[in-house]
Formats: C-alpha cells, sequence, structure tokens
C-alpha cells in the first residue's frame, strides 16, 4: 500500500470521477489486496479483491489506465457490497490502476492490472473480415438539432462546440453484416484512443443483426465520440492534432480497428 502522502497529492490532482472530485482522501480502519489476476470474457473485466479489518457498508471501484505517455481520466467502475466488480469499462490489453475505497472515499487500496489480450473474433463461419466498418466526420448542431457531415474534423472546432455549447463533433459508425441465416446478437464495445494515447471505452452495447435472405444489413451509430473527445478535453486540456483510433470488440474479441483524423 502507498504512502498517504503519495496517495493524497495524486488524487487531489487526479480523481475526477463522474464528474465530482473525491472530497476526502485518508485510510479507514479496514483494507483491500486487490489481485493483479483479471478475467475478461463476452465484453467484461473482473476486479477481485481480499478484504482485512472492518468492512465497509460497500466497495467504490475506480480505474485509470497506467501505461501510456498520455495523462488519463479516472473512471468509476461501479459500486458493489461483493469483494470483486464486474464492468465492460475496461480496455483489452490495457494496463490500469485501480482503487477500491469504502462510501466516505477513505482508500482501502490500490493495485496496477493488466487486462488480458484476446483473441480474434470468430462464431462459426463468421469472422472479424466479414465485418465492414466505415466512417464519416460529423458534428451534431445543437441549434438546429441535426447532424451533418463535414470534411474533416479540427480540434479548434472541437474545442469551440464545447465551449460555447453550439456543436458536439465525432464520428458515424457504421457496421455491414453479410447475409445471415437467423438472427444474431453480439455485445459491442468501442474504445477510443488519441495520437498521444489517451485511452477510453466510449461505449459497450448489445447489438442485434436481423436474420437477411439478400444483400447486407448495416447498423450505425449516428454519432459517437462525443463523450471521448469531451473527456479528453477536460482531462488533458487539449485536443491533440494527429490520427485517432478505435479499437472494436465482439463479444470480448477483436473485430478491427478504425482510424480518423483531427486537424489542428
Amino acid at each position: 500500500m502507498k504512502k498517504k502522502s503519495g496517495l493524497f497529492l495524486m488524487l487531489m490532482a487526479l480523481l475526477l470521477i463522474a464528474n465530482a472530485v473525491i472530497p476526502a482522501v485518508s485510510f479507514a480502519a479496514g483494507s483491500v489486496s486487490i489481485s493483479t489476476y483479471v478475467t475478461y470474457s463476452g465484453g467484461y473485466a473482473t476486479v477481485s479483491w481480499t478484504a482485512s479489518g472492518t468492512a465497509p457498508s460497500s466497495y467504490l471501484v475506480y480505474a485509470k489506465v497506467d501505461n501510456s505517455s498520455s495523462e488519463q481520466a479516472m473512471i468509476k467502475l461501479g459500486e458493489t457490497k461483493r469483494n470483486s466488480i464486474q464492468t465492460s469499462d475496461l480496455a483489452p490489453g490495457t494496463r490500469y490502476t485501480v482503487f477500491v475505497t469504502d462510501p466516505e472515499y477513505n482508500i482501502l487500496g490500490s493495485e496496477t492490472v493488466m487486462v488480458p489480450y484476446v483473441d480474434t473474433f470468430v462464431d462459426g463461419k463468421l469472422k472479424n473480415t466479414s465485418i465492414k466498418v466505415s466512417l464519416e466526420t460529423r458534428k451534431y448542431d445543437l441549434s438546429t438539432q441535426k447532424y451533418k457531415r463535414v470534411n474533416s474534423l479540427s480540434a479548434k472546432e472541437i474545442i469551440s462546440g464545447f465551449e460555447s455549447n453550439s456543436a458536439y463533433y465525432g464520428v458515424k459508425y457504421q457496421m455491414r453484416m453479410p447475409q445471415l441465416a437467423y438472427e444474431r446478437s453480439f455485445f459491442v464495445t468501442l474504445v477510443f484512443e488519441s495520437p498521444n494515447g489517451f485511452l477510453e471505452v466510449e461505449r459497450a452495447t448489445d447489438v442485434t443483426f436481423d436474420r437477411v435472405n439478400n444483400g447486407y444489413q448495416t447498423i450505425w451509430w449516428e454519432l459517437t465520440g462525443t463523450a471521448y473527445f469531451y473527456d479528453l478535453y477536460n482531462t488533458v486540456g487539449e485536443i491533440p492534432a494527429g490520427t485517432y483510433t478505435i479499437h472494436m470488440y465482439w463479444d470480448g474479441m477483436w473485430v478491427s480497428d478504425t482510424t480518423f483524423k483531427v486537424g489542428k
């Protein structure tokens, strides 16, 4: 367990969780030892720990990416009365620092863990190469409440949109599925990553593809990436120009990496 002074300085500066700052940092009577072994299955990671001393009424669990040169956002994984938590907010092949606190935000333990790398998607005859992904850079105009295609994204416009509360920017994310003999559902996870390594799960949800006799079926999100850009800007203080990557996983297996560019 780290010393109180080190945790205090780090957490007071970095622990922005669910739009709220942890109000106090101290050690409680109880403590936890977080396992470095994390399981990942079906798009969900499970973090577990053992407890000693007086157990709190519940545990709050937070995590921050720990394998990049970029500053990272602190995310709340949830609250539980058990000695483990299951979450879709952790990305495969990524190292995190996990914190467990009591309901008063007293830190009970912290540990660096690694979410396992995953296999490439395959489900019977369906493979990752069967799914075709396309992107369209877009903005959502808050005054007209309409989506609009833009030729390119720029950091200046994204930041201006946030600060003036006039527009949100991101991409239309489209998945094309080949002919299916029966309805199929998959748990789809999108992980966004910036040129300097700011990484966050943007979307994790069930998606159902209907049975199609002829041709293809296409499913899309009109705009995704807005929450990611918001967290990036509020954490790093800028929107770095360069190439961004969207990592997609189905049922916890890697499907594809798609890129788009953001100018200055």
